[in-house]
């Protein structure tokens, strides 16, 4: 998962940056609206606003093929696109543990216009995530294979409304059983 630490260490960097850049014009906002205009500072704000929507939600769909959305508790993701990582053809999807200074607490069927990509063999799930929702995988029609970073036990306890019976579930601990 070499790739994917060097994706996430990065979008952990832009993220930072990000709410740096957004503090600033938030700042800048005020001191608008006091000394110059409220009209311009509303104005800045509002942009602020948008451009840290517009970015994280861009920025989450280039690196991991994912959109979000906040949830109790953290952040549901839901796969957009898979990756090919590691030299291989094999096409995997990473599931972030953590985002945003969030956790990763759902995986959700994807509700855009954009379908899941259909040559998804792969996915990795951290043992953050407590709920698999319908459709979340099984819209993948190559899925074969579920990774997760937990035990069988942890693995047994997640909520998933999903059908996963096809699917081979690896555990980190190696333990290999078919659900």
């Amino acid at each position: 998962m070499y790739e994917f630490d060097k994706k996430l260490e990065g979008f952990n960097s832009f993220y930072l940056w990000l709410v740096i850049g957004d503090s600033a014009m938030m700042l800048a906002a005020i001191v608008s609206a006091i000394y110059i205009s409220v009209l311009l500072g509303v104005f800045i704000g509002i942009c602020a606003c948008l451009a840290y929507v517009f970015f994280v939600s861009d920025e989450l769909k280039k690196r991991f093929g994912l959109r979000h959305k906040r949830v109790d508790g953290g952040l549901a993701l839901s796969v957009v696109s898979g990756r090919e990582t590691d030299g291989d053809a094999i096409s995997k999807i990473y599931i972030p543990a953590r985002l945003m200074w969030l956790d990763v607490v759902k995986v959700v069927a994807n509700e855009g216009q954009r379908k899941a990509d259909p040559n998804a063999q792969v996915v990795y799930i951290p043992r953050s995530v407590r709920k698999i929702e319908k459709d979340a995988l099984s819209v993948l029609p190559m899925l074969y294979r579920v990774v997760y970073e937990g035990t069988a036990e942890e693995w047994d306890m997640i909520y998933k409304e999903d059908r996963l019976d096809r699917l081979e579930i690896i555990f980190s601990n190696s333990d290999t059983q078919e659900v």
